[in-house]
């Protein structure tokens, strides 16, 4: 009986160990110890894993997917008949993949995200502007997602076509054919390209799996009460694990609901389906350092602190910005010496039209008035957070 039981001793102390391990790979551990809640801006979290999912690693090591994975560039992932996958990309954006499909980054940087769509059929929802184009490859030709929406890729045939349920897309050719909500376009073998409408009617598994999954995470944003999460947010941010200037918000992973969901800087957002997160960054009152850019720009701002319009969302006007080159995918550079110093945080240059809002073709629809953004001030001598962001 005592042989047993110390026996039985030593299993449990291995398990425990084994998934101490295991657990320990998850970025829900990678932070500060007694935080409830995990706060990220990473792409290639894997969220959600249904059926069976494999990746092939760049390093050529391959497995089967689990939740709580992570895809690096190169990674190859590969869905079985019925399998599913949810994949993070920038905050706010994910990937979801039906059965028979596959997908690996070429880049994860979150101003230079590129996708590769090796076959099967896959949804992409999308916060996306001018400085967060997503680009997307195909066996027949790229495309890049120039603004927040939803599409769909699907490869039949060796031949790829991207379907804007919402958002406007473009094809990487030399005219940057534009693809608007409701068109399809598709790539010939010779490079043609043929833009159309399709049948919003026309739906299938994927499609309905896609949104409920969106109204799903939505609904776990509305959950992060500040109660319970605004010692978890303000820790991140003291470890330096964000800031208002690198993306639209933050992935935050919940222990209760075992995913991650994303919390917007901007205030009144909506999911590209259209769905109310209904806390956002300005919900937590934070001191207000956090939101002051870690780094001063190399030139004074020119722009003017943002104010409160019709629309619900006004932003402050920034330095031009080039042309986008007609082939993004192969000019592009992810390089973090080569981004612009930001005097203003993304979402304060989101596009903002109340003709391009009703149809959901740029930034999300606010449910209420955004804060008004101000730049950081100069340096101060005094001690203490004197300054105070305006809030609406």
């Amino acid at each position: 009986m005592t042989r047993r039981l110390i026996l039985f001793g030593i299993a449990s102390l291995f398990l425990t160990a084994f998934a101490s391990v295991s657990f320990a790979q998850n970025d829900a551990i990678r932070s500060a110890i007694g935080d409830k809640y995990v706060i990220s801006a990473k792409a290639g979290g894997v969220n959600y894993v249904e059926g069976t999912v494999t990746v092939l690693r760049n390093d050529g090591t391959s497995g089967v997917l689990v939740k709580g994975d992570r895809v690096e560039v190169g990674d190859k992932v590969t869905t079985g008949a019925g399998g599913r996958a949810e994949i993070l990309l920038n905050p706010g954006s994910y990937l979801r993949m039906t059965g028979n499909s596959g997908f690996h980054f070429k880049s994860t940087s979150l101003d230079d995200l590129r996708v590769s769509i090796d076959g099967g059929s896959a949804i992409m929802e999308v916060f996306a502007s001018d400085d967060f184009v997503v680009e997307v490859e195909t066996v027949s030709g790229d495309f890049s997602l120039v603004r927040s929406g939803v599409y769909r890729v699907d490869i039949e045939n060796e031949k790829g076509s991207l379907s804007v349920i919402k958002g406007r897309a473009e094809v990487a050719n030399a005219e940057n054919t534009v693809v608007k909500k409701g068109r399809e376009a598709i790539i010939s073998e010779d490079e043609d390209v043929t833009v159309a409408k399709f049948d919003s009617k026309d739906k299938d598994e994927l499609d309905a799996w896609s949104k409920a999954r969106s109204k799903e995470l939505a609904k776990m944003t509305a959950s992060l009460k500040p109660k319970t999460f605004r010692d978890s947010l303000l820790t991140s941010f003291d470890m330096r694990g964000w800031n208002m200037y690198d993306s639209f918000g933050l992935w935050v992973y919940n222990p209760y609901t075992g995913f991650y969901c994303f919390l917007p800087f901007g205030s009144g957002w909506a999911s590209p389906y259209g769905y109310w997160y209904r806390y956002d960054i300005w919900s937590y009152r934070l001191p207000p350092r956090t939101y002051y850019p870690p780094y001063r720009p190399t030139t004074p701002p020119t722009g003017t602190p943002n104010t409160p319009g019709t629309s619900g969302r006004t932003r402050a006007e920034a330095p031009s910005k080039p042309a986008r080159p007609a082939s993004p995918t192969s000019q592009r550079t992810s390089s973090p010496m080569a981004r612009p110093q930001r005097s203003t945080p993304p979402f304060a240059r989101m596009p903002s039209s109340s003709s391009s809002r009703s149809t959901m073709d740029s930034s999300p629809a606010p449910m209420r008035s955004a804060p008004v953004y101000i730049p950081a001030p100069a340096p101060s001598t005094s001690r203490g957070d004197t300054a105070k962001p305006s809030r609406p």
